[in-house]
């Protein structure tokens, strides 16, 4: 230079003796801009051209400056000069930078932004999210690492995205242990809000596995910790030498790191909502009774799946209707107080019935809460079918009644019996007189057949009213019922076909063998006389553990036998099949029958801790089953039979003790 203004020395602070010296200016540009620099002027100035270009030079400070040369070639008498105007374009440079990096900002948080909400999903969403950053940054490698903890053993990469020729670090969901460089980095990204950057240099640096089997030559990451969920790593790999990290990159990594970390948050609490909302529909949907939920004016807004099932209804028809599509009382009696005043304390408990879709009506009980949603009020209501329990009640007060009813005949029967005891004996005495006149005995034998069948009535009232002494023994109950086939083919005549099925394979009871043959054939004779045009009767054995949902006493652990008697007859209404046990109750015409039949059976029954079940409607026939206990014919001996003795006279004394 043969030629420098005084503003060259304030540009560079270099006095201007030193710009003279030869190679001053080539010197001190920048050393990544003086190959190009150089080349770059020679090859203009040989050309003859004037060139105009931008590079940086360094301050005696060593600072960078950006300079604008502006240069014109001059040829005065064969000799080339140049004509030079340095422009400091630093401050020009560092807006348009700034505005660059701003531009990049935008544009990829833009990117990012629009794929977030693109995706419902969490993991096409961090996969598409991975693919933008590697095309943004100058990384070979993008990656998620999970967990972010220093307290775990393991760690793995679930997500992963790289350029062609960089394959990939980590085998998606391959756990790998935890060593100590892994966790100090953990420890430094939980506790900083800015991204890390690791070398081999640096601490915490690169953990081995990074460095020697994946040739990572610096790391640049960042801790994503969402408020809901567990923290992980997003991170970028430069594998190739030389690659550096700008400021503008850190600051990048950070906004997508929190912006990965609020898509996390917002996905992770949407999916608990959805867990939540599932839990709530499935407990809700199958709740055992009905369940309703209000808006303020009583509208249902809300119903499960057993209250369609026990009205009848779906969904679509209940929701958005008044409670009195189902219930007849309500606004009326009863109605959902939800418009009220609110109180978490209230709870409204009541009794009523609800109309199915078909008409019909069953009992229920209601429970109303009112609970505060929204700034509103809103009644939740449970409604349980009452059906079963209405039935069970019925039966307990059935079974009440019939032990009243049994107590008072046995009471009946027993002072009845001693009347008998004294007429029979009388009649025995009078009958012993060997010069009675004949015509006042065949009298006194009418006596003693009509006190034979006074007994006979109050041994079945005894019967009932389990206060007759049973002699139990184990019984083949197939045996029985194949010896009882000709005994009731000759009861029910030619016109009723009879039928029996021994299906049973344990079939011993601890029962009186008479009582049940007698219970068998009270059975068979009434289903004969409900087949006055002929029909069939089918008797089966056969073993079950658990007994009908009607009977009266339905144990659920024990082995039982079977015996069912079923015809086809006129059957019975739920009146008639409701008293059929009662003493003295009958439906035939008067004299056809005394009603002691089936009280003696329902007796017999439960003196052997058996029970029996009636199922029968109109024209529908009948079935009867009776429930027996199995016992083991190995382990309980049979009762022997009692000895029967001559009727001896005698002189004997016999001193009778007694309260009357």
């Amino acid at each position: 230079m043969t030629y420098v203004s005084p503003a060259a020395e304030r540009l560079l602070g270099y006095p201007i003796e030193r710009w003279l010296e030869a190679d001053f200016w080539i010197q001190h540009v920048h050393p990544e801009d003086q190959t190009w620099v150089s080349d770059y002027c020679k090859q203009e100035t040989q050309a003859g051209r004037s060139h105009d270009f931008e590079y940086r030079m360094l301050t005696s400070e060593g600072n960078t400056l950006w300079l604008r040369d502006i240069v014109t070639v001059v040829d005065e008498g064969g000799i080339k000069q140049l004509r030079g105007l340095m422009i400091n374009i630093t401050e020009a440079k560092k807006i348009e930078q700034e505005r660059r990096e701003y531009v990049r900002w935008l544009e990829s948080m833009d990117r990012i932004s629009k794929t977030i909400q693109g995706y419902a999903d969490e993991e096409p969403m961090l996969e598409k999210v991975l693919e933008i950053v590697l095309d943004i940054f100058p990384c070979q490698r993008a990656w998620l690492l999970t967990p972010c903890a220093p307290n775990a053993s393991h760690w793995r990469v679930p997500f992963e995205v790289v350029k062609p020729g960089y394959p990939g670090a980590f085998a998606a969901r391959t756990e790998f242990p935890i060593d100590d460089a892994s966790r100090q980095l953990m420890d430094h990204l939980l506790r900083s809000e800015d991204p890390q950057i690791c070398d081999r240099d640096t601490l915490p640096s690169l953990p081995s596995i990074v460095t020697e089997k994946f040739g990572v030559q610096s790391q640049l990451c960042t801790a994503v910790k969402p408020k809901v969920g567990v923290p992980c790593i997003f991170g970028l790999h430069q594998c190739e030498p030389g690659g550096k990290w700008s400021q503008s990159d850190i600051k990048l990594l950070k906004q997508i790191g929190q912006r990965v970390a609020d898509a996390l948050t917002a996905k992770n609490m949407n999916q608990m909502l959805r867990d939540s909302e599932f839990r709530f529909r499935t407990f809700f949907d199958h709740a055992i009774d009905a369940m309703f939920v209000h808006d303020e004016d009583g509208r249902v807004i809300d119903v499960n799946n057993q209250a369609c099932r026990n009205l009848g209804y779906s969904k679509d028809e209940i929701i958005g209707k008044y409670p009195d599509l189902f219930d007849r009382d309500f606004r009326k009696e009863k109605p959902i107080p939800t418009n009220a005043v609110f109180d978490p304390d209230d709870l409204i408990h009541f009794e009523t019935r609800h109309r199915r879709r078909d008409g019909t009506f069953f009992p229920v009980e209601i429970w109303i809460k009112t609970v505060r949603l929204s700034d509103k009020n809103l009644g939740i209501s449970i409604s349980k079918d009452l059906t079963e329990r209405s039935k069970l009640e019925e039966q307990f007060r059935q079974s009440q009644k019939m032990e009243a009813v049994g107590r008072l005949a046995g009471g009946l029967a027993h002072d009845f019996n001693n009347l008998l005891t004294v007429i029979g004996g009388y009649c025995e005495l009078i009958l012993d007189d060997a010069n009675m006149d004949p015509e006042n005995r065949d009298h006194v034998l009418e006596i003693r057949k009509a006190h034979a069948r006074a007994a006979t009535l109050t041994q079945q009232l005894l019967a009932f009213s389990r206060r007759k002494l049973l002699q139990p023994q184990v019984v083949d109950v197939n045996r029985r019922m194949s010896e009882l086939q000709s005994l009731l083919s000759r009861l029910i005549g030619e016109d009723i076909k009879l039928s029996i099925r021994l299906e049973a394979n344990s079939a011993c009871a601890m029962i009186d063998p008479g009582q049940l043959e007698q219970a068998i054939v009270n059975l068979v004779v009434n289903s004969r006389d409900a087949m006055s045009e002929g029909g069939q009767i089918e008797i089966v054995t056969k073993n079950t553990r658990f007994l009908t949902k009607s009977s009266l006493d339905p144990s659920q652990d024990h082995d039982w036998i079977e015996i069912s008697v079923k015809d086809n007859g006129v059957g019975m209404d739920q009146e008639v099949r409701r008293r059929i046990f009662e003493p003295f109750f009958t439906t035939k015409q008067p004299g056809k029958g005394t009603g002691l039949g089936l009280s003696m059976v329902y007796g017999f029954i439960q003196q052997s801790e058996g029970h029996i079940d009636v199922d029968s409607a109109p024209s529908m026939g009948t079935t009867v089953r009776i429930f027996l206990p199995v016992v083991d014919q190995v382990s309980m001996p049979s009762v022997a039979e009692p000895k029967t003795s001559t009727h001896d006279r005698g002189n004997e004394t016999v001193l009778l003790v007694e309260d009357e």
